[in-house]
């Protein structure tokens, strides 16, 4: 978190907007699994592969208790109104389930647009205004084009990099956790379980893109370079002329261009192994659970047919929250080069100070 300090010193004053953020994430995921929930257990009452629940089951907190309840409040629509009328009224619910969810999701979004273009204004502003602070003896030991790589790609890269792994860092550990909670309601013995291989699904991809930084920190860097070059070249263009000396920058352009293009090329490779990396490991996981979880349903009362559905059902839709969160560790991995080289300018000490008067 110390590379993030950068950007979470922009965020201090945006508690409220965080919070609002969190919470309209949250509502989102849960009429979310309000939509799952309606389908999963209540379809073989529907199309009469299970016989109705007709007498009140008594509630308490379990989810077999919940089950059942919903059962019968579900049997005494189709008792009282008909198996179309009931079909009909989980439609509409889960419509209207899946309406919120994306209103709260659409809110999420209103909520961080505004404050990722604010972090990025005055992280701008900051960055110009250390440029302009600055002793002149600085920039003689600085490239010119290097400068301005790090005001325009380096200031990207941590726009689309860092701020979208932020972004991620908060969404999907609560996407992630709320399912997980849901889990562990349907069958704390197949939770457990499940708890075993998640962190082990974790240490692999944290392991592949460990070297992401680096590779960033180089790319940057070069880019850096080519930047500078391209300064000299239109500031001594009728020196370059004059010496004939086209070729010899010509050659150190298209060097220093192509070690970019290789670098670039390994950092994308490893970046795009995230997403099928992270969804192949979660087919594995989701194997061993259906495994596993099927073992038990077959030995007897430890958990429900209908409930191990709706856990499968529900354990899939952690999929996806992994992939992302797995393509924003690689996102923190490469922006993390961005940060730093940003920071090297924004901390440079200011030797020499003007007289107050």
């Amino acid at each position: 978190m110390k590379r993030f300090s950068i950007v979470l010193k922009y965020l201090k004053d945006q508690k409220g907007n965080i919070f609002l953020y969190v919470l309209f994430n949250l509502l989102s995921i849960l009429f979310s699994l309000v939509s799952l929930a309606m389908l999963v257990p209540f379809l073989q009452l529907l199309f009469g592969q299970e016989k109705l629940v007709e007498t009140e089951p008594v509630f308490n907190l379990s989810a077999d208790s919940l089950m059942n309840y919903l059962k019968y409040y579900l049997s005494k629509l189709i008792a009282d109104h008909g198996q179309v009328y009931a079909l009909g009224a989980i439609c509409a619910i889960i419509i209207c389930a899946i309406f919120l969810k994306n209103c709260f999701l659409y809110l999420s979004y209103r909520i961080l647009a505004p404050m990722r273009n604010r972090v990025m204004k005055r992280l701008r502003a900051d960055l110009y205004d250390k440029i302009l602070a600055l002793p002149i003896g600085y920039f003689t030991e600085q490239r010119k084009g290097d400068i301005t790589s790090r005001m325009s790609n380096d200031a990207n890269e941590i726009e689309w990099s860092v701020i979208s792994a932020v972004e991620g860092l908060l969404k999907e550990p609560i996407t992630i956790i709320v399912i997980l909670s849901t889990l562990i309601f349907l069958s704390p013995e197949l939770s457990l379980f499940l708890l075993v291989l998640l962190p082990l699904t974790g240490f692999i991809i944290g392991r592949v893109s460990r070297s992401l930084k680096k590779q960033s920190t180089a790319a940057q860097e070069e880019m850096g370079v080519i930047m500078s070059i391209l300064d000299e070249t239109l500031t001594g263009l009728r020196v370059i002329k004059a010496f004939n000396a086209e070729q010899l920058l010509r050659l150190r352009f298209f060097n220093s261009n192509e070690t970019l293009n290789t670098l670039r090329n390994k950092m994308i490779f490893r970046r795009d192994l995230a997403s099928p990396l992270s969804e192949f490991l979660g087919v594995v996981v989701l194997c061993c659970v259906l495994y596993f979880g099927g073992r038990l349903v077959f030995s007897g009362n430890i958990i429900q047919p209908d409930a191990f559905i709706a856990y499968i059902v529900f354990f899939t839709q952690i999929i996806n929250p992994a992939k992302s969160l797995s393509t924003t560790f690689y996102n923190v991995q490469r922006g993390g080069s961005a940060i730093k080289r940003i920071e090297e300018i924004i901390q440079a000490p200011v030797t020499v100070t003007e007289s107050p008067n």
